[in-house]
């Protein structure tokens, strides 16, 4: 399947998503064996400082070509509020920041590495700089929770909930204001996802409710 370029689980988008399961996988053990409280601080430390870096320079490069525009490259898709939750945990082990991480980055950056709605194809920066932001989102939320041992609680579910529909109604706020489509409040994504199987919109949006809340 291909569009504009990405040919999606085509051989760039496989070799990238299994690079990221060996680098997850390598820093989590190397942690472990290590047993030591500095590495795991020093790993935690430039898993958050590759992030920033990273979204430097996304928007660095989108303002640098031209290509910045406030309907598509605000930080308003979930998955940009997930790296800001998952920087937070990792550089001070915030307990909050590290449940909305664990849950958005399941429920949102995941899928957009599976199923990633870009056109731009390895080696573009485009390409890059997506796979690196959310592959580092991914196995940083893994990194905090089988190498240092943070854990959802059970009331983690509640707070999660809330803050995501936090999220949708500012997400939903930006798209009434600049015509946009954040958080996919407007139409799904041009790609394959989860969400074709919760119905057309709007009433995709009411199923996304309707799981989150199951999920309780």
């Amino acid at each position: 399947m291909k569009v504009a370029g990405l040919q999606l689980f085509g051989p760039a988008h496989l070799w990238t998503l299994t690079l990221i399961a060996i680098v997850g996988s390598i820093i989590v053990l190397t942690v472990r064996l290590a047993g030591n409280p500095a590495v795991a601080r020093s790993v935690a430390f430039s898993l958050a400082a590759l992030l920033v870096v990273n979204a430097a320079m996304t928007y660095g490069t989108r303002l640098a070509t031209d290509r910045f525009d406030v309907s598509t490259w605000l930080p308003m898709h979930l998955c940009d509020w997930a790296t800001i939750a998952v920087v937070l945990a990792l550089c001070f082990r915030w307990q909050w920041s590290y449940e909305l991480a664990y849950f958005w980055s399941l429920g949102g950056t995941l899928q957009a590495l599976l199923t990633p709605d870009i056109v731009a194809d390895f080696p573009t920066i485009w390409f890059l700089v997506f796979f690196i932001g959310h592959g580092a989102v991914i196995v940083s939320v893994i990194f905090l929770t089988l190498a240092l041992g943070m854990r959802p609680w059970p009331q983690s579910l509640l707070r999660a909930f809330l803050w995501s529909n936090v999220y949708l109604l500012c997400a939903g706020l930006v798209d009434y204001l600049f015509d946009a489509n954040y958080g996919y409040l407007c139409e799904k994504p041009q790609r394959a996802s989860l969400l074709d199987y919760l119905g057309p919109w709007p009433i995709y949006i009411g199923g996304l409710e309707i799981v989150a809340a199951f999920a309780i």
